[in-house]
């Protein structure tokens, strides 16, 4: 006696199916430590690049701080120039006013040896000039006062 074809169809059915399922299983199991091991790759990954953008970050950090000091070094440097071209210029300033005082009592002092001079011995022309100096020597003093 044979069996129902339907019988022995449904049997191969159920037995491939079976081996299906347990390849299936297999596959998923292999599937989901794939999943896993991605999701850890993948997690690393974004570790390496926090610690990279830190690293950045604090390479920019260097960079702006090492700016700023450069920046201060020079605007120290330029007060410095700025100090010494005004000692020069109060230097320059103070030798010129020495200058100019000693040119004003050579004038004094020529101006009393001409107020002093005893013009008796002179021509009349001597006296006469130097008389027109005094004049001039006291009409300066008398405009200054």
């Amino acid at each position: 006696m044979e069996r129902p074809l339907g019988v022995k169809a449904e049997k191969e059915r159920l037995k491939k199916q079976k081996c299906r399922e347990g390849t299936t299983s297999h596959i998923e199991d292999i599937l989901n430590v794939m999943m896993e091991e991605r999701r850890k790759i993948s997690a690393m990954k974004m570790a390496c690049i926090e610690k990279g953008r830190l690293v950045d970050q604090e390479h920019e950090m260097a960079r702006i701080q090492l700016k700023d000091k450069k920046l201060e070094i020079a605007r120290m440097k330029m007060e410095l120039d700025m100090k010494r071209s005004k000692e020069e210029y109060e230097m320059e300033k103070l030798k010129e006013d020495n200058e100019m005082e000693k040119l004003r009592m050579n004038q004094m002092k020529e101006e009393k040896e001409l107020m002093m001079m005893d013009i008796s011995m002179l021509s009349s022309v001597q006296q006469e000039y130097i008389h027109q100096c005094q004049m001039e020597i006291l009409e300066k003093r008398r405009s200054r006062s």
